[in-house]
């Protein structure tokens, strides 16, 4: 590895690891102090389910902004909502205008992401990626995501918004065993 390829490696870090961590622990201090309640959205990326060859680094740290989200989630309060945002293709300009059938529009991503708020704490924005983040999972052994984001969709699609509830707190004290 040469030393331009190596500040590229650190400067990737930097961005979607380090001055994430430190942003989200600042919000996170100012929003837990005022009387309404708030939200942090980090932005993942369906890349960071599976490692390739093509983007070596680019995956493992989309993989840290969801773990290092949940993870805050699970150790902050209720005041303020966490969602972590992992989209797959969205035709913008880093994109390049793919057209691609599991490719959505921008805006198709920002509802979805704005219905998920304060609902769920980990979303694509749009339904066909919730499935392919799933099928990823489901191939990368963690067939547990794959159930939950299933069950979580049937659930947003049908409003049964309590059982939704009864789900997240058995979840909660599975984690806390």
């Amino acid at each position: 590895m040469n030393e331009a390829r190596a500040q590229g490696v650190c400067d990737i870090i930097e961005v979607h690891c380090v001055a994430l961590a430190v942003f989200t622990k600042l919000f996170y201090q100012k929003l837990v102090k005022r009387e309404k309640k708030g939200a942090i959205v980090n932005i993942s990326s369906l890349a960071g389910r599976t490692p390739t060859s093509l983007s070596p680094m680019y995956n493992p740290t989309k993989a840290f902004v969801r773990y290092f989200t949940e993870g805050t989630r699970l150790e902050a309060g209720k005041k303020v909502d966490f969602l972590t945002v992992s989209p797959g293709a969205v035709k913008t300009d880093f994109s390049l205008n793919r057209k691609a059938n599991d490719t959505c529009e921008a805006s198709v991503t920002v509802s979805g992401v704005l219905k998920s708020l304060g609902q769920n704490s980990h979303t694509s924005g749009w339904w066909l990626h919730d499935f392919s983040e799933g099928m990823l999972a489901f191939v990368w052994g963690t067939s547990h995501d794959l159930y939950t984001m299933m069950t979580l969709h049937f659930f947003k699609t049908q409003g049964i918004y309590e059982m939704k509830k009864t789900m997240q707190e058995n979840e909660k004290k599975r984690f806390k065993m």
